[in-house]
């Protein structure tokens, strides 16, 4: 025990080393996988922008068709430039400017008229009429010559003219083609003369109308582009995509990046940072969940270095299919289904988020793809339900098919334009057959992990639960006992796992391996021996017994490595007892010292541990220590049970045994209630069936084994209990221990959550034999379980 911190903190140290090891590692691939192309540029790749001359023949490398977004939005936007602007017609405009044509035109009758006003002053005055200061001074000296009766005319027709213009919708963009038609307008019989003076009028009194109305006109315009097709190019294996000497252009460009032959612009260490950086955003976020919420993952090595193998193969799948074109058959939803197996749906679901947005950032994907990433990865989670059966994953699968069918279609009818059956048919095809493919890929995973990495998957889990087990076999031949023990602590625990929603099937399989190391010395446990004798009183020695007691541990865990036992079933073996003292010959020591404890060590007493890590191992922990005292106290009904099962809880809390392992009070609460309601179920009441009347001899009975008062009807007082039996009479046997009366139990200590019942009290142990009487009796002190009848009725641990 002196080297055990030394040791501790070196494992610790070694630790850190292998962890930081394996994140350097893990950087160091995940971003040559992001940034491949910046890292290793192909050689057939060009790099050539829009305007530049192409110094070679490009051929295509492989048959491809694709929809060009370069041509169909050019072909939209000739679409929306084409569309009619709507225009909103603009109140009284048209009504003021033919009220000031009249206003202008009465003035100017007036000024023509005034016959104290000279000449030069009524030139003065015309060419002060604002709306028509474009008019030079030779209009207006034609206008003055004018007869009244022509002037009359074209008085009348510049008024019609102008309302006949200004009825129509005039746009800023319309007005000028308006103004030229205004010829057009103009009473045809009136003189030319007349007419020009109308035109020039008219056409200073024109203006817009009506303004453009943009959210209508932009509307028209979209609908307009939406009517568009998409435009697709072909091309076969060997076409020419660019000839030697020709301009390249948009579409030229636009058809290498779609076969992969045009070089990325930006700079190769400026996408190898951002591929470095992603991934340690991703992978940095994922650890601190790990350490929050998964402290038992985090701790281990090699379970993060599964994860992170795990999530770096996905992401190389993800660069593998991107060329093909078949994003869709990603089988994201895999990894899903590991990850749940492994370590639980909540770390799944946020490993496959951050594989969602890697993969779309790797490949430059759209948010539809990631949201199907993300979609069937939680469809695959949601769906894997009882891990424990091979079908499971089948059954998730399928799923998975008929998610990623769903969104397919759903993605096709609303980004797709024209979709035909073809279309739809294919999405289903592609949707179903990612699934198929998630299932056999997330189980030939799962097969290579139980056979190769050892780890105690469903597929692990059943193997090793099959009764033809050898280590199984064993156990049952060589410690029976130990066997019906472990069967009974696997009842006890697997409850009450489920029903916190634990790995039940782990649990019900550790309990059965949890006591292995019992076979080495079987007949020093009580649940092995049989009737009359017990070693530990040859031994007499309580340090002696302590070490065969706590060898089991010890001696478990090297038979654990020896049958590689996954190391998840072997933190059941060294747990199981955590850091308990083995109370019984702590005390039987204590008492050959005098009640010294200077003279007696306590580490000498205590098992090696660790204290249970994981909520699974406590629950072992104490299904054990109940099964234990449950069976040495026997108790009578449920008061007694719920008795048994606190006195192990509170001992379990009192010594700390549970503090690394995160169970909350309130599934300690639903444990207790479990064990309670499982022991109820063995240790409930049976009727005293009565005898037959008929002439029958009887046998004595000693009273420590007489049935118990309260199961059977009063009688009279006799000194012993009789059986009748269709026999001869035989002889009255005494009982062995007089001393007590039936079903007496007292000085009930508990170690290594056990039940040890003080021979002092127990009226069913035989009485103490001297040293000198078992020397002559016993020539070993170690007797094999077939050369031993215990009568004991002690729990595991003696």
């Amino acid at each position: 025990m002196t080297f055990y911190p030394i040791l501790k903190t070196t494992t610790a140290r070694l630790q850190r080393i292998v962890m930081v090891g394996l994140a350097v590692i893990y950087l160091i691939l995940g971003t040559i996988v992001l940034a491949y192309d910046a890292i290793f540029p192909s050689d057939n790749t060009y790099q050539l922008h829009s305007g530049d001359i192409a110094s070679d023949d490009i051929f295509a490398p492989e048959d491809r068709t694709y929809e060009s977004a370069v041509l169909t939005d050019q072909a939209r936007q000739v679409a929306r430039n084409n569309a009619r602007p709507v225009y909103d017609r603009i109140a009284n405009v048209s009504r003021d400017q033919v009220e000031t044509a009249r206003n202008i035109v009465e003035y100017i009758t007036l000024t023509r008229n005034d016959q104290y006003a000279t000449r030069e002053q009524k030139l003065s005055d015309l060419q002060a009429i604002e709306a028509l200061k474009a008019l030079d001074i030779a209009f207006w000296q034609a206008i003055l010559d004018t007869s009244s009766n022509d002037w009359q005319a074209i008085e009348a027709e510049t008024i019609a003219a102008l309302e006949r213009t200004m009825r129509r919708d005039i746009s800023p963009e319309l007005l000028t083609e308006e103004r030229q038609a205004i010829p057009s307008r103009v009473d045809a019989s009136l003189p030319e003369s007349q007419q020009n003076v109308v035109v020039a009028i008219v056409r200073e009194l024109v203006v817009p109308n009506s303004q453009l109305n943009e959210a209508e006109t932009l509307a028209v315009q979209e609908t307009a582009a939406a009517l568009v097709e998409p435009l697709f190019r072909t091309f076969r294996e060997g076409q020419i995509l660019i000839s030697k000497g020709q301009q390249v252009t948009e579409v030229d460009v636009e058809a290498l990046r779609q076969f992969g032959l045009l070089q990325r612009q930006e700079s190769r260490w400026t996408l190898i940072l951002g591929g470095f950086l992603m991934l340690v955003v991703v992978s940095g976020i994922l650890l601190v969940y790990l350490n929050r919420f998964y402290p038992n993952v985090s701790d281990s090595p090699a379970m993060l270095g599964l994860i992170a193998t795990l999530f770096l193969e996905f992401l190389v799948i993800a660069r593998l299919f991107h060329p093909s074109g078949l994003n869709e058959l990603f089988p994201a939803a895999a990894l899903a289904l590991l990850l749940t197996t492994l370590a639980g749906p909540h770390l799944a679901l946020i490993v496959i988020t951050g594989l969602a947005l890697l993969v779309g950032a790797m490949i430059d994907s759209s948010m539809d793809f990631i949201g199907l990433i993300g979609a069937s990865g939680a469809a695959g989670i949601l769906g894997l339900r009882h891990i424990e059966r091979l079908n499971a994953y089948f059954v998730a699968g399928a799923i998975v098919g008929l998610i990623n069918v769903g969104l397919l279609v759903a993605f096709q009818l609303v980004f797709e334009e024209d979709t035909q059956v073809v279309d739809l048919g294919w999405v289903i095809l592609l949707g179903m057959g990612n699934g198929m493919f998630v299932a056999m890929l997330a189980f030939a995973h799962l097969y290579v992990i139980t056979n190769v990495l050892n780890l105690p998957t469903s597929l692990k889990l059943d193997e090793l639960n099959r009764s033809n087990q050898p280590l199984l076999q064993r156990l049952l031949r060589e410690a029976p006992g130990t066997y019906q023990h472990s069967l009974q602590v696997g009842n006890l625990a697997e409850v009450a796992t489920e029903r916190i929603g634990g790995n039940a099937a782990l649990v019900r399989v550790a309990a059965m391996y949890h006591d292995i190391g019992k076979m080495l010395n079987p007949h020093f446990y009580v649940e092995n021996q049989a009737e009359g004798f017990n070693p530990h009183d040859v031994l007499d020695d309580p340090v002696q017994s302590t070490r065969l007691i706590i060898g089991h541990v010890v001696e478990g865990e090297r038979m654990a490595r020896r049958y590689r036992l996954p190391p998840r079933i072997r933190d059941f073996i060294r747990e199981h007892h955590g850091t308990t003292r083995v109370i019984y010959f702590y005390h039987k020591a204590l008492e050959q010292a005098g009640g010294d404890e200077s003279k007696v060590s306590a580490e000498d007493f205590t098992y090696p541990g660790p204290r249970p890590q994981s909520k699974e191992t406590a629950i072992l922990m104490l299904a054990d220590g109940t099964e234990s005292a449950a069976r040495a106290i026997k108790p009578h009904n449920e008061t007694e049970v719920a008795e048994v099962v606190s006195m192990i809880f509170e001992r379990a809390l009192q010594e700390e045994q549970l503090d690394d392992c995160n169970l909350t009070l309130k599934e300690l609460k639903i444990i207790q209630q479990s064990f309670i309601e499982t022991l109820q179920g063995v240790y409930h009441p049976r009727i005293a069936y009565p005898t037959p009347l008929k002439k029958r001899a009887t046998l004595a009975v000693p009273a420590y084994i007489a049935p118990r008062p309260e199961l059977v009807e009063p009688t009279a007082s006799k000194p012993t209990t009789t059986i009748e039996a269709k026999a001869e009479p035989v002889p009255e046997v005494a009982p062995k221990s007089p001393k007590t009366t039936t079903g007496e139990y007292r000085n009930i200590s508990v170690g290594t959550y056990g039940a040890i019942v003080s021979e002092a009290t127990d009226p069913r142990r035989p009485r103490r034999r001297d040293t000198a009487e078992r020397q002559k009796t016993t020539s070993t002190p170690i007797v094999k379980p077939e050369e031993s009848k215990p009568e004991n009725d002690l729990p595991d641990g003696l």
